[in-house]
């Protein structure tokens, strides 16, 4: 028990530690605030000229326009939740040789890396969700607030979830630097697509039908598209379905974690790292 307790603390200090670094820079959060808003404005903007310029009370996708821009304010929020990874520090330790120093501590350097993005994820949610009220408060004929409370469980454990995948996914795509020396404009490619299979471009009901079937069953649309329209109540019935998905990617994602982190390690070691 009091091991237990012991560890907890450990990776509570973590995550205090991780919030403390970057609340030290003003800059931060000015980037932040420009990095959420200006792609939701011009976002917004673009969508209420198409609603306008259609016919009255139009739908498209089964959106109406409310339901449209609740979607981005949504998905944008989480955008900048999930755009904030802390892979790069993963992929710079491994090979500038900092992993290290981590080995020889008392505790995992994946089990590190997560209490350290939760928390970063954590502040990112709170300035987010700060920015988007605001934001909310000028277009607020046009947001729906979700009243009903077992929906709104059913967001927030989405939520949650899809949290937690995002961050397994970025440490599987960090430790890759075991064996590729540069991965700069492959990560750039791969976070493009996981964006659109996410549904931060565009809600994936817009897609044509044959890829919105393919990428539903893909793990990107648990990371934003899911969250989105269970907030919407748009599924309802399949929120528990859904949410069974994202645990089952999530434990797959772990278990590869662990597998391909073992095989990098020994690689690691073997080179002398």
């Amino acid at each position: 028990m009091r091991m237990g307790l012991s560890r907890l603390k450990k990776y509570f200090v973590i995550m205090i530690n991780t919030i403390e670094s970057l609340t030290e820079y003003r800059l931060n959060f000015i980037l932040d605030s420009v990095r959420i808003l200006v792609p939701l404005i011009i976002l917004v903007f673009l969508w209420r000229a198409v609603y306008q310029s259609s016919s009255p009370g139009v739908s498209i996708g089964g959106y109406n326009l409310s339901q449209m821009i609740t979607y981005y304010i949504i998905s944008r929020w989480l955008s900048g939740i999930n755009d904030y990874d802390l892979d790069w520090k993963v992929w710079s330790d491994i090979k500038d040789g900092g992993l290290s120093a981590y080995l020889i501590r008392p505790i995992e350097y994946f089990h590190w890396y997560i209490a350290s993005s939760v928390a970063a994820k954590i502040r990112q949610a709170i300035i987010g969700l700060f920015l988007i009220t605001v934001f909310s408060l000028f277009v607020r004929g046009n947001v729906i607030v979700q009243s009903n409370p077992w929906v709104i469980v059913l967001f927030l454990l989405s939520v949650a979830l899809s949290l937690l995948l995002n961050i397994t996914i970025a440490f599987l795509r960090a430790i890759t630097a075991f064996w590729f020396q540069e991965s700069g404009g492959l990560v750039w490619i791969e976070n493009t697509l996981i964006s659109m299979m996410a549904g931060a471009l565009v809600p994936l009901d817009l897609f044509p039908s044959v890829v919105f079937r393919i990428v539903r069953f893909m793990p990107f649309q648990a990371l934003m598209y899911f969250p989105v329209s269970v907030y919407l109540g748009g599924l309802s019935r399949g929120a528990l379905g859904g949410i069974v998905i994202q645990l089952l990617w999530l434990v797959f994602f772990f278990l590869a974690v662990k597998v391909i982190w073992a095989r990098g390690i020994r690689r690691y070691i073997a080179a002398g790292g």
